[in-house]
C-alpha cells in the first residue's frame, strides 16, 4: 500500500516537471521562430536595399570618386575618356633641363602618354564589394603617364646639341699679351638609364621643368706640357 502511495506522488511529481518543461521549450521555440522571422526581413530587405544601389551604379561612378584629388562622382563611364581629357592633359607643355641648357617642347614629345582606357578601368574596379560601403569611403584614383622608352631615346637624340656641353680641354690662352693657361671643362651628356627612370619619376609627380640627369664627360689630357710652354 505504501509502495502505491509513493509510486503515485513520484508519478505526480514527475509529469509535472514535464509539463512545465514542455512550456518552457514551446516558449523558447516561439521566441526563436520570432526572432527567425525578424532576421529573415531585415537580411531581405538589407540585400533588396544593396542590389538597389549596385543597379544604380553599375554604369556610373560613386558619388566620392576623384582622379588626382578632381571629383569624378556620378559620372557614366562611357563618358568618363572625355572627363578625364579635361581634367588630366595628355600633352603639357615642359622644359627638359641638363646643366644650363634646356629645350622647350611638351610631355607627347619626350614619350610620355596617358592610357585614358587603363584609368578608366582602374576607375571601374576602385569600389567596395560590398554597394552601401562605397557612400562612406572616398574613391581615390591617380593617372599615370606611361613614359616610351623607344620615344625617349629619340627626343634626346634629336636634342643632344642643344643640351650636351662639350668637354674643353686646358689650353694656352692670350690674355692681354700674357700667355694664361685657361681652365678645363667638364663636358655633360644625357644619362640615358638614369633619366629614363627620373623623367618618367617627375612627369608623374606633376612636374613640367624636367630635369635630366647628367652623365660628365673629362676632356682630353693635353699632349705637351702646358706649364712648360708658359713658361718659355
Amino acid at each position: 500500500m505504501q509502495d502505491s502511495i509513493m509510486w503515485k506522488m513520484f508519478k505526480t511529481h514527475t509529469l509535472t516537471h514535464f509539463r512545465k518543461l514542455i512550456s518552457v521549450v514551446n516558449f523558447k521555440s516561439i521566441k526563436v521562430h520570432i526572432l527567425s522571422k525578424y532576421f529573415l526581413v531585415v537580411a531581405g530587405a538589407f540585400v533588396v536595399f544593396n542590389l538597389g544601389i549596385f543597379l544604380a551604379y553599375v554604369d556610373k561612378t560613386y558619388p566620392d570618386t576623384y582622379i588626382n584629388n578632381n571629383k569624378l562622382g556620378k559620372v557614366k563611364f562611357s563618358s568618363i575618356d572625355n572627363r578625364l581629357k579635361l581634367n588630366i592633359p595628355s600633352s603639357p607643355d615642359a622644359t627638359v633641363n641638363l646643366g644650363n641648357n634646356s629645350v622647350k617642347t611638351n610631355i607627347k614629345e619626350i614619350g610620355a602618354e596617358i592610357d585614358y582606357g587603363k584609368v578608366n578601368n582602374s576607375i571601374k574596379k576602385n569600389r567596395h564589394w560590398l554597394p552601401v560601403a562605397n557612400y562612406f569611403v572616398d574613391h581615390q584614383n591617380h593617372s599615370k603617364y606611361e613614359l616610351n622608352k623607344d620615344k625617349f631615346n629619340e627626343f634626346i637624340n634629336n636634342n643632344q646639341p642643344k643640351l650636351s656641353s662639350p668637354a674643353v680641354p686646358a689650353k694656352i690662352v692670350k690674355n692681354e699679351n700674357i700667355f694664361q693657361i685657361s681652365k678645363e671643362t667638364i663636358g655633360l651628356e644625357v644619362d640615358r638609364t638614369k633619366s629614363y627612370d627620373e623623367v618618367s619619376k617627375q612627369i608623374n609627380s606633376g612636374a613640367t621643368n624636367i630635369q635630366l640627369s647628367p652623365h660628365r664627360v673629362s676632356p682630353q689630357s693635353a699632349k705637351i706640357d702646358l706649364e712648360s710652354e708658359v713658361s718659355r
